[in-house]
């Protein structure tokens, strides 16, 4: 019996870690949306505003209005710098490794604790135990930190997300909103 309970240990371990690692994700995914869309917005503005300054470089501009043209067209400038500056690609592409290493992790420790572990001896299991501890260490390591600052909202997402995919096994007629409402309404209780 005490090989049960030692199984039982190491199973509550490593599904505390696919649970981190799981929220890990979840955060690098919402990291990585928000920058293409950073991304999306800097482009589309620097080539709509490029587009429409070249479409005008023969234009006759009134007077009047050459300071702000020559803001907007400074703007364009400065904007086509944040991508090089703030490294977006660089981030997003950081992050997405992230996203998938944890993934296949996420999958591993899955895999162990609903299929492998039944089928092991306790050393075995172990083992196995230390090989998925070492590797989400590593993993950890590995990847680009989460922002001390977004870090709550970040969770909070991350956990309304959650909730509502288990709410929406239960209910998978309502929309989102209304499940968000019926949430809100049974946390305000």
């Amino acid at each position: 019996m005490m090989q049960q309970e030692d199984k039982d240990k190491i199973l509550s371990e490593i599904w505390r870690l696919n649970k981190k690692a799981d929220q890990n994700r979840s955060f690098h995914s919402e990291l990585v949306d928000t920058l293409r869309k950073y991304n999306l917005w800097v482009s589309a503005y620097v080539t709509l505003g490029s587009g429409i300054g070249t479409i005008t470089v023969f234009a006759q501009i009134p007077e009047k209005y050459f300071v702000w043209w020559g803001i907007f067209m400074g703007s364009i400038f400065l904007v086509s710098l944040i991508p090089s500056i703030s490294n977006f690609n660089k981030k997003i592409e950081d992050r997405s490794i992230a996203i998938n290493i944890l993934g296949k992790w996420i999958r591993d420790a899955q895999n162990f604790g609903n299929i492998e572990i039944l089928e092991m001896t306790l050393e075995q299991a172990i083992k196995r135990q230390k090989e998925l501890i070492e590797s989400y260490k590593d993993i950890m390591d590995k990847s680009p930190t989460i922002p001390n600052e977004q870090f709550l909202k970040l969770k909070q997402n991350h956990l309304q997300k959650v909730a509502i995919s288990i709410e929406m096994e239960k209910t998978p007629f309502l929309t989102i909103k209304e499940m968000r409402a019926k949430l809100r309404g049974n946390n305000h209780q």
